[in-house]
């Protein structure tokens, strides 16, 4: 599986990246911190800084153990604090249980339950709504995605960049149509 990093630069208006990790201030960001529509604060973020990942869970009890083991050594690598925020919405399998367990044995994890289903989006919110780090990474859990990008990501945010997302580039087995969707 091949995961192509976007920013908030040039790309985000039609102008395509340059390799995987393409890195290019944005010309809109620089002309409102110059005109002073923006303010500003440390040249860059601290190794210190306060990473939280985002995870909205619905019935996905049977990845969450092999979930939490990529993603808390992925976050455990970015050499800053990190909390890896699960956001159950209104699973119906034992998700929340596997989940309260690993909030109990780790410090790092913890959990939003919902009372039923919301769907995906509201769950993302909810996440982002409690998350207490300086930068928010949201992924499924499913592992459809790599959580191994996140240290390609937040290098992106270090450089100065608001917005980093993965574009999913090639995925064995699935067709064209599907990775346009």
């Amino acid at each position: 599986m091949k995961t192509e990093l976007r920013t908030g630069g040039p790309e985000a208006r039609g102008i395509p990246a340059t390799g995987a990790a393409a890195a290019m201030p944005s010309p809109a960001s620089t002309d409102a911190l110059a005109s002073g529509r923006i303010a500003t604060f440390d040249a860059a973020p601290s190794p210190r800084s306060l990473v939280s990942m985002v995870v909205p869970v619905y019935n996905e009890s049977a990845v969450i153990p092999a979930f939490y083991q990529r993603a808390s050594a992925a976050l455990a690598e970015l050499g800053c604090d990190y909390e890896l925020l699960f956001v159950d919405d209104g699973s119906q399998d034992d998700s929340y249980q596997r989940l309260s367990t690993l909030a109990a044995s780790d410090p790092h994890v913890k959990v939003v339950k919902f009372s039923r289903n919301f769907g995906h989006q509201i769950a993302i919110t909810a996440g982002i709504d409690h998350a207490r780090g300086d930068c928010v990474v949201v992924i499924d859990a499913d592992l459809q995605d790599p959580p191994e990008v996140v240290r390609s990501m937040v290098e992106q945010w270090r450089l100065g960049f608001d917005v980093v997302y993965g574009v999913r580039s090639d995925r064995e087995g699935e067709t064209p149509m599907k990775l346009m969707t």
